[in-house]
This record gives C-alpha cells, structure tokens and sequence, in this order.
C-alpha cells in the first residue's frame, strides 16, 4: 500500500529561507464563471464522496479529533508575544514582520515527525513540515496576511515500511502582500495593484521543484491524513476511518483521501466499496501510479486475473521518481510469478537508486523464475558488494553458495 504524507524532512536548525519576489496578476485571477463551475463540481463531488464514505457500523463511534479552529489556535500568552514583536516594527509591511518573527523563532525549532496543532508546535518547538506551516498559518491568521500554500519536490525523502511507502512532500507556505491604489484621472480613477510575497520555506535544498499550488481546504485535509497514514501503519483502521472521512468532509474528491479510504475498505475486507472507490479514481486519475498498485493488490485478492494482468502492464510503462514504489511493485509482480513486468520494475528501482541492494536481490529471484542462472547469480554477487551491512552480505551470500551449490548438482 502506498500513501502520501506530508512532510519527513531534515532538522530546522538555522536553515529558514525567505524568497521575496513579485507575482504576474493574470497566474491570480479567475473570471465568476470558473468559480460558479468549481462550486458545482465540489457540490457533485460531495454527493459522490458521500456514497463511498460509509460503512461507518464498521469502524464504531466517530473518533474525536482536532477541528480546523484548534489546528490554528494559539494560547493568550503565545498570541500576545507574537503581537508585541508585530507592534515593535510597524514601518514593516506585515508579511515581513511576520516572516522576521519566524526567522527570529526558527533556530529554536527542532526537527519531529509528528504532525502537531500550532500551540504544540510553540509549546514544545518541534513537529514536521506540515506543523511548521500550520504554525505559519495560525500567525497569517492572527494578523489578518494572506497565505496560499505551495507543494514542493526537492529531494524527496521515503520511509519503507512493509508493504507501505510513505514518500514526504513538503509543504511551503507563501505570504502575501497586496497594495491597492488609486490613481485619479480626468473622469475616473484608475487602480493599480501589485503582490509582493515572501516564500516561507524551513528546508531549503537548493533543488526544489513546485509541483503546484494547493488550496487551504486540501492544506487542513493533509493534517488529518497525516494522521490517518500513521493510524493505517499500527491498524488501527477505526481511527483511520474517521480521519479520513474529516479530510473529505474538509476537501471532498481529495484523490489521497479516496486512496485511504479504498485501503481501508481492502484492510478490512470490504472488497465491494474497494472496487468502486478505486474505479472511480482510475476514471479520475489513469496514470496515478499510486492508485494502481494499490487498485492491483485488491484485483489480486479478488483472483481477477484479466484486469490484473492490464494493470500490471500499465504500472510496468509508468514512471515513477520513488525507487521503493519500483522495488515493491516488483515484489508483488514477483509474489504474482509475473516475472516480465518484475524485472522492469527492478530495472525501473535501479534507474532511479543504483544503490538499492534489495532491488538487485529482486533480479536475482526474477532471474531465477525465468530460468536464466548465470544472471540471477551476477545480482546476488552485486547485492553483496553494495549491502552495508555484514548481517545482510551474510544473508545474500549463504543464497548464492546455495544457488552455487545447486547448479553443481543439477543432472
């Protein structure tokens, strides 16, 4: 299972970076004709969020959970620290007041991976990318700075753990500046605008690559499936469900909240509702390769070989930055004797990580399910040499005097 959270970065340390620059108008605006549509599509979307969102018989009473109010909220004394600095340099435009204040706050904060609400964040100076900006959020909120949040790619961090990935993406939060002004002509005033903003990034890499703009709903829905991610990784599928259903009822037709929300079903054997949430963000999203390899582990339980078979096929053509999304496909084409679309995505896994020793003992066992024992061995002996550790080289080397061994007695 794959699921995406945000964020598993570096430590804070002293490593906040402030980006001012001016913005083209036109990226801005959109005419009341688009709007009018976005609304009637999130209220079309709603209607279709609601009928897969059931089953709620099955994961007991509602788990009580932070609201949107308590994510932002601060306490009297935090609130009045941050207005006393904000008041000392009033000639400043406020989103540069309030990034100084971050800049002046920041060396304190310590590196956690726990998605924490904003007066946790000051209470115990630490949390994740996601609890940096909520924290950024909370005092845009208290001074009345607009903010609009961007995901970022840099350099992409993932934590492999059975069969999950977790791949951080980080979240960087954009404060505003808008100066209005009129200018008087003959018979009318014309109004001249510009945006200044200050980019608030705590882990700059020098790599980022903007994947793109989010909206504030989906930014208050990645804390519940922050959440939720670590819910599904101890099975506790009840706590899972509910923050789940809270990132839908906050931003419906989130195609992450649907992926969680299709695993769960699969985790608790609702294969039904499986099948219809994930057909409907196939429809959605046909190349999310996320989508498909978790949409192939329910086809697998469901023993439909035929539909299998096609998205296997379609997961082998993708591509995909994440070396262990590549490395666990080829172990489910593996487990699948798919041995073809194996050894493509093991080749995929090295393409993208030439250092992954666990993708070359994948091709020794893909290999071996082909029948070609000369290269299965070559894998194993360059799984030998690229492990780091003594325990693991044992491991690959006891298999290679064992398939070693068993040439020599083949007739």
């Amino acid at each position: 299972m794959e699921v995406t959270r945000a964020a598993l970065r570096l430590p804070l340390g002293k490593s906040v970076r402030l980006t001012c620059s001016v913005f083209c108008l036109f990226i801005l605006f959109s005419c009341s004709s688009i709007e009018d549509k976005t609304h009637r599509d999130k209220y079309q979307t709603s209607l279709q969020i609601e009928s897969f969102a059931r089953h709620e018989d099955l994961f007991g009473k509602r788990v009580i959970y932070p609201t949107e109010n308590e994510i932002f909220a601060l306490t009297a004394i935090q609130s009045s620290r941050f207005f006393e600095f904000m008041e000392s340099n009033s000639s400043a435009k406020p989103n540069d007041r309030l990034a100084s204040y971050l800049l002046e706050n920041g060396s304190k904060l310590r590196y956690a991976a726990e998605t924490n609400i904003a007066s946790t964040v000051l209470e115990t100076l630490e949390g994740n990318c996601l609890s940096l900006a909520i924290l950024t959020s909370a005092f845009a909120r208290l001074a009345g700075v607009k903010i609009t949040y961007e995901l970022v790619d840099a350099n992409p961090t993932f934590e492999f753990d059975d069969d999950i990935v977790f791949k951080g993406v980080h979240v960087r939060a954009v404060l505003w500046d808008t100066n209005y002004s009129k200018i008087k002509s003959r018979n009318s005033y014309k109004i001249s605008m510009s945006k200044r903003y200050v980019k608030i990034d705590f882990f700059p890499t020098g790599n980022e690559r903007l994947l793109n703009a989010i909206s504030e709903e989906n930014f208050i829905a990645r804390f519940y499936l922050n959440h939720a991610a670590e819910a599904i990784e101890v099975k506790n599928y009840p706590e899972a469900y509910w923050l789940t259903r809270a990132a839908l009822e906050k931003d419906p037709g989130n195609f992450d909240a649907l992926n969680h929300l299709a695993v769960l079903y699969t985790r608790v054997n609702q294969l039904a509702s499986a099948q219809e949430v994930y057909l409907y963000l196939v429809s959605m999203k046909p190349h999310d390769i996320t989508i498909l390899k978790n949409y192939s582990v329910l086809l697998k339980r469901q023993g439909d070989e035929d539909t299998l078979a096609l998205i296997n096929a379609k997961i082998a053509e993708l591509d995909d930055p994440n070396p262990y999304k590549w490395l666990i496909s080829g172990k489910r084409f593996v487990a699948q004797k798919d041995f073809t679309n194996a050894l493509k995505s093991y080749k995929k896994a090295l393409a993208k990580a030439p250092y992954l020793h666990e993708a070359q003992l994948g091709l020794a066992q893909t290999y071996l399910g082909l029948g070609n024992i000369k290269s299965a061995k070559e894998a194993l002996k360059t799984a030998v040499h690229m492990s780091d550790r003594d325990s693991t080289r044992l491991i690959y080397k006891s298999k290679l005097i064992s398939l070693i061994e068993g040439e020599r007695h083949r007739p």
